[in-house]
């Protein structure tokens, strides 16, 4: 298993590939993951008994990756040349690599583990210009290349609808892509019980105020200026509200000063990074994705698992899960006002929060399992033949 970010606090495409490893390996699967070697990275607990081979590259203090810069690439190349390294080195230990992520990596190793005859599969979590199913007519004739050439692939793994489709237009065999979604913790990710949701409440300093939340990285991508933008609108009309930001990126002084500048500093607070994410969430009372581009956000289906009511913008995977008005609320991404309308519904109507939260946690909690989609791998494996060495 190929993972650069194996990491549970670090992303969801790194927390997935962690969680599913572990699955996996108490499953009897013989495997091991290879992942960037990191520094001052938060402390997290990972299984003895999952094999991780950390490699190096440069700027190692660099987490996450998104966007498409000089830096991010050498980074990304010098992890994808001693990627390449192990498998090699490892060749005799594995029949099938499954790689978390459609970029680097995969295009520098694929010739060499197709001239190996080992089997590929890949997980596309996100298309957004640098990845396989997003690479027909960008990048000069580079994309196009790079679309037949990972057209070798044995299976694609799509996690929304709208990753399917990139896919298919790049070229892609539709019987070579197989839609498994993100899978949730139930455990970690439930709803609050009785007397917990209060305690939880005071613990944090709520006290009876409504919360809404927000957990993503503090990036471009995630729109959360037009959330700050919404919050705005709403707040004077729920002076008891309170707007929780959870999370770190580049972007978090200029939207605590922007908050400043929207005079609801006082409405809005941000935490950071904070451990045991599933605690804030049965502390609050409905959640928000404000995303300009998604693939299936797992703070989206964790809060909905935890039975939260969710207003969330209408983008990737997200309405492959959330039926407006049935188990949530869709809004155009983007746009405050539509945003706006979402939180104002639920911040106003108790009843409403309450029916969508008990709808998002029923059907997220029935078809995202973590052990019914480990189940989904290991059928898709033995489909694919080997020796169960992964």
């Amino acid at each position: 298993m190929v993972s650069a970010l194996y990491h549970p606090m670090l992303g969801g495409l790194g927390r997935q590939a962690q969680h599913l490893a572990e699955r996996l390996r108490r499953e009897g699967v013989d495997l091991f993951v290879i992942a960037r070697e990191m520094d001052h990275v938060p402390p997290a607990d990972f299984s003895p008994d999952v094999e991780v081979v950390r490699v190096p590259a440069l700027f190692p203090r660099e987490h996450i990756l998104e966007e498409v810069t000089v830096r991010n690439v050498a980074i990304s190349i010098t992890f994808s040349l001693g990627c390449l390294r192990e498998l090699v080195r490892r060749r005799s230990r594995y029949d099938l690599v499954h790689f978390h992520g459609a970029s680097i990596p995969l295009f520098l190793s694929l010739p060499v583990l197709k001239r190996m005859g080992k089997k590929v599969v890949v997980k596309v979590a996100s298309i957004q210009g640098s990845e396989a199913g997003s690479l027909s007519g960008r990048h000069g004739g580079l994309g196009n290349l790079l679309a037949r050439m990972v057209r070798e692939v044995d299976a694609f793994i799509a996690i929304s609808d709208s990753i399917a489709g990139g896919l298919l237009r790049d070229g892609i065999p539709e019987g070579h892509i197989h839609r498994i979604p993100n899978f949730i913790d139930g455990g970690m990710f439930r709803p609050p019980d009785a007397g917990e949701k209060k305690a939880l409440q005071s613990e944090f300093g709520f006290g009876h105020r409504t919360v809404a939340v927000f957990a993503g990285r503090l990036a471009p991508v995630k729109g959360i200026d037009t959330l700050l933008e919404a919050w705005s609108a709403v707040s004077p009309r729920f002076p008891g509200c309170l707007l929780l930001i959870l999370g770190e990126g580049p972007m978090r002084d200029f939207l605590k000063e922007k908050a400043s500048r929207l005079g609801i500093a006082g409405s809005v607070l941000f935490p950071g990074r904070v451990d045991g994410i599933e605690r804030y969430y049965r502390a609050s009372d409905l959640f928000v994705l404000s995303s300009k581009v998604e693939g299936l956000p797992n703070a989206l289906l964790e809060a909905m698992a935890t039975g939260l009511p969710v207003v969330a913008t209408r983008v990737g995977g997200v309405p492959d899960v959330v039926r407006d008005g049935e188990n949530g609320l869709l809004a155009v991404p983007g746009e405050p006002s539509s945003l706006a309308r979402g939180i104002a519904a639920l911040l106003g109507d108790e009843t409403l929060r309450a029916s969508l939260g008990a709808a998002a946690a029923r059907d997220i909690r029935g078809s995202h399992s973590l052990d019914s989609i480990a189940k989904r791998y290991l059928a898709l494996y033995g489909q694919l033949g080997g020796e169960g060495r992964w």
